[in-house]
Parts: structure tokens; sequence; C-alpha cells
């Protein structure tokens, strides 16, 4: 997905979430108002989409406060100690989380205020189809159990109970 791909999608989350866009447009990055998609490819040219991403009032509409938002958990693997002293890799798949705070925008401001690329960062908060659709399909196929082999399956007809009693 291309910067100005998601900086679209960013801002129509923002906007149906209640934030004024064109008047935060004209008082932040320009005075002058030519339309959404020239905003947007204005936002594109250097560094100016940070001017966006680290507005107040923008975090407080994109993260809008006690309302459940989803988001995607990437995929990633780890080295995880066993029980009996064995490390295995781990391997979770990618999934969509749900979340609910009431300052939630303050978090994610930090966050993403520390984050190495703030672009990737806040794209995970935009959910889209098409992350949906690659993420079921990056599921591994389930393994079918093997039944036991029949050596060890005990000797006891289904109907009947092995009880030991008593001499």
């Amino acid at each position: 997905m291309t910067r100005q791909e998601i900086l679209r999608h960013i801002a129509l989350q923002a906007r149906s979430n209640g934030f004024d866009f064109r008047a935060w447009y004209r008082s932040y990055a320009a005075p002058e108002w030519l339309g959404f998609e020239e905003a947007i490819d204005h936002l594109c040219q250097g560094r100016n989409c940070y001017v966006l991403l680290f507005s107040h009032e923008f975090a407080q509409a994109f993260w809008k406060g006690g309302q459940q938002m989803s988001f995607m958990v990437p995929a990633v693997s780890y080295p995880q100690r066993r029980k009996d002293g064995q490390i295995v890799m781990v391997h979770r798949r990618a999934f969509a989380r749900r979340t609910l705070k009431a300052d939630s925008w303050l978090y994610h401001l930090r966050e993403m205020a520390e984050a190495p690329h703030p672009l990737k960062y806040i794209r995970r908060f935009v959910v889209l189809q098409e992350d949906i659709v690659a993420a079921q399909q990056a599921r591994p196929a389930v393994a079918p159990v093997d039944p036991p082999i029949p050596s060890e399956v005990p000797a006891v007809s289904p109907g009947r109970h092995a009880v030991a009693r008593p001499n």
C-alpha cells in the first residue's frame, strides 16, 4: 500500500469519527483548500504527513475514546522454553484484535512517536477487506490427527467399562 493510499484511508477513518479534515487542513497544512485528493497529495510530499499524524485533533478522532477499534496484530515467531527444558519455535499468525479504552489516542500517539516508521504503525489500525483475506489465506493447514495405533488401544468393548473388583 502506498503512502498516499494509507493517508487517504486514515483521513477517511478519522472523518467518519467526526474529524473535520478540511478545517484542520486549512489551519495547519495550507490556507487554500483545493479538494480532498489534492490535500492528500500535498500531505504525501516530503514530511508533510507527520503534521497530520501527530496532530492531537486527528489522533483524538482516529483513536476515538470509548469506541471499539479493530487493528491487525502482525505474525510473529519466537523461541519458548517448554516445561521439560526443550526450546521450541512458536509461530503466531496475524489476527485482528479489538480494543476499547477511554484515552487510547494518547497511548497511540506516544507509541507512534517512538515507532521507527509512524506510517507503518498507524497502518495496523486501518483494517481493510484485503488484510482480512490475506490473514485468512496465511493460516497453515491443520493436519488431521492420526488415530491411535491398535496396539495402544485398551482391549475394552465399547459398551462396557473395565472395573477391577476385589476377589
